[in-house]
């Protein structure tokens, strides 16, 4: 990204993106587009305050030229200006609560009823279906993000291990379930870590954090994944999702 200093009304452009809204991916959603060198959405706003209200959540936009202070000559005949807008001054936006309606209102016509989600580097990739069979897809940035989903969703899979063990056996049965489902490839199922071993931060300590609970030290592969475990663990443990929010191994679904 470039450092102009574009300037859309009450706020300025911290970033320009050099991609242009027509080399950003299709979604879905006409108005929405994914870049693939910041893994963000980008969303197509045709007047400030939808902007703004973007800006306020940390979004990346794409914004008409006629919008800003800076001419198409200016920005090599370009009609759409793409990046991040910079941080307004307190009291200038109120960032108002997410709501499911307003989510599907930017994104999809109908809510979906199936959700899958992964961990990815910018947070959470989900897909989802809805009634007719149609997909929508991005990206949330918290795995509590999905607090938006679970009032109209039936069921959400999720890639990462729900449940984690405390003490004793050192396999869940139901990874030795999916291990024996796909023989032989299993070895794509991961050992789950117990409990103890979120609470460390470094594959040593975490390892042997595992040990002294159910007997058996952690894998590099499963460390890796730690702080995404951590993450809907702590989320799940808050929430009364059990029923709706589900452990899921692609590779046993494909």
């Amino acid at each position: 990204m470039t450092d102009n200093k574009i300037k859309i009304e009450q706020c300025t452009f911290a970033y320009q993106c050099p991609k242009s809204w027509d080399q950003l991916f299709r979604t879905n959603v006409d108005s929405v587009r994914f870049c693939d060198q910041c893994e963000k959405n980008v969303y197509l706003s045709n007047s400030s305050t939808g902007a703004l209200e973007h800006a306020s959540k940390g979004e990346c936009v794409a914004i008409p030229i006629e919008l800003t202070t800076e001419s198409k000559q200016e920005l090599d005949s370009r009609d759409m200006v793409v990046g991040m807008i910079e941080p307004t001054p307190y009291g200038l936006l109120r960032p108002r609560k997410e709501k499911v309606d307003d989510l599907y209102v930017r994104s999809v016509d109908r809510p979906a009823e199936f959700y899958g989600i992964d961990g990815c580097p910018a947070g959470w990739f989900y897909v989802g279906i809805d009634t007719k069979g149609e997909c929508q897809f991005g990206v949330l940035e918290n795995f509590s993000d999905i607090s938006l989903f679970t009032n109209c969703a039936k069921l959400i899979l999720v890639d990462i291990p729900i449940g984690l063990l405390s003490s004793g056996n050192p396999r869940r049965l139901c990874d030795t379930a999916a291990r024996k489902a796909i023989s032989p490839r299993g070895s794509s199922v991961f050992p789950a870590p117990a409990r103890a071993a979120l609470l460390e931060h470094s594959y040593t300590e975490g390892s042997e954090a595992n040990r002294r609970a159910v007997g058996k030290k952690l894998s590099k592969q499963t460390w890796n994944i730690v702080p995404k475990i951590r993450e809907v663990d702590e989320y799940m443990r808050s929430q009364d999702l059990q029923a709706k929010v589900r452990e899921m191994h692609p590779e046993v679904a494909f």
